[in-house]
């Protein structure tokens, strides 16, 4: 079983982290980290985004095999419009499942954008779980 799991930040790693050990996954299950940076003007900006989310990637790499021992855990930074490359990744590969977290945005913005999350529930080839924080 090939799972992706998209992660933007602290927040909703720890949303897919619980569901990782609270969930039972047959053996041989391969999961695939993935961070989408964003476009910046800034190369300084990229170069630390880029860095953060190598740390947050080995992290949670290193958790979810305490969690999973049996399991393969990969993980990729990619850039691009966050939707937009986590169906494509999850094409390329052949996911069988996405499990992301869900991101609340109170902004404009993120009003006018659309989530990411709703993107990709409507396009993904695959099951998608959206994990929600406890209210």
């Amino acid at each position: 079983m090939k799972i992706l799991l998209p992660v933007f930040g602290m927040a909703d790693s720890k949303l897919i982290v619980d569901f990782v050990k609270n969930y039972h996954w047959p053996a041989q299950t391969v999961f695939k980290l993935v961070h989408v940076l964003g476009s910046s003007a800034n190369e300084a900006a990229v170069l630390e985004a880029q860095k953060k989310a190598a740390e947050l990637l080995s992290e949670l790499s290193n958790q979810l095999t305490a969690l999973v021992p049996e399991s393969e855990v990969t993980s990729e930074i990619i850039s691009g419009e966050p939707t937009y490359e986590i169906i494509e990744l999850s094409l390329k590969w052949k996911a069988d499942m996405i499990v992301m977290g869900y991101r609340t945005r109170s902004d404009i913005q993120g009003f006018l954008a659309g989530s990411v999350s709703k993107g990709v529930v409507m396009q993904a080839p695959c099951s998608v779980a959206i994990i929600r924080p406890q209210v």
